[in-house]
């Protein structure tokens, strides 16, 4: 939450005037120098310092200080600059770290982020008495467009796949490519015929997408299996274990296709 400035230099940060300039803006010694600068009208009156902590050459956070903390100024900033190196070792082991859980060619979230991130999301889900579905997607024939066509055109049908995944859900639901062609996407607080609705706009896009590729237009199908959790397994893994057998069953049944898991493939499947 902004609680001293104006909301919309989250989304503007040029808006900042430490960010913007790269120089420490003294709210003290000139109280109207900084447009942005907007307490509350509980606080009363409040005046304001904001540092910039430069990293990589540029402004990489801002340290605003709401008080009257004049004598303090030089102080602060170097502890500031003393600081800086140090952040800018955090930030760059963070983007490190989140390289690692993310997939380089489509930048969706990968199978090793799941597992890190799952006791989060089964701990909210209990914790909202919620749901959440899971979409095991797999597209239709794919090793023929990497055997017909290349690895590159197949690369390419991958990245237009993505693209369609992440417009179809909401910010907050997880799509992540779980290996291959294989996608597996968390409906988070959804279930039913509600992320029936989703898995069946999903492909009808993907039948409508057309990737084109060294001069010709691929068209691929996309199969999708349903399970929820806790309903179909109070055991995380378990219910995505139900989605890939529902997706089997799309398979099954003739592909480009979504199907929801009920006990009954369970008990009659063979191959799980």
């Amino acid at each position: 939450t902004c609680r001293w400035c104006d909301p919309e230099i989250l989304v503007r940060p040029e808006a900042c005037r430490v960010r913007r300039t790269g120089h420490m803006v003294d709210g003290i010694s000139n109280p109207e120098i900084c447009y942005s600068f907007r307490p509350p009208a509980e606080a009363g009156e409040r005046r304001h310092v904001c540092f910039p902590i430069i990293q990589s050459g540029s402004v990489g956070s801002v340290v605003q200080l709401v008080s009257t903390v004049e004598d303090r100024v030089p102080y602060i900033n170097v502890y500031l600059r003393e600081t800086a190196p140090v952040l800018e070792t955090k930030r760059l082991m963070e983007s490190l770290r989140d390289s690692t859980l993310r997939d380089p060619m489509t930048g969706l979230n990968n199978r090793r982020f799941l597992e890190e991130y799952v006791e989060t999301l089964v701990a909210s889900v209990h914790r909202k008495h919620s749901h959440a579905a899971i979409l095991m997607l797999d597209l239709d024939y794919f090793k023929m467009v990497n055997d017909t066509y290349g690895h590159d055109a197949g690369d390419a049908v991958l990245k237009a796949l993505s693209n369609v995944l992440k417009q179809s859900v909401r910010a907050s639901d997880l799509v992540i490519r779980y290996g291959g062609e294989e996608f597996l996407i968390i409906l988070l607080d959804s279930q039913g015929d509600a992320a029936i609705q989703v898995a069946e706009n999903i492909r009808v896009a993907v039948e409508g997408l057309k990737v084109q590729v060294a001069g010709i237009v691929l068209q691929k199908t996309i199969s999708i299996g349903i399970s929820d959790f806790p309903t179909d397994s109070d055991t995380f893994w378990q219910a995505v274990k139900f989605a890939d057998v529902a997706l089997y069953q799309a398979k099954e049944k003739g592909r480009n296709r979504v199907i929801r898991f009920d006990t009954s493939m369970w008990s009659d499947s063979k191959d799980y």
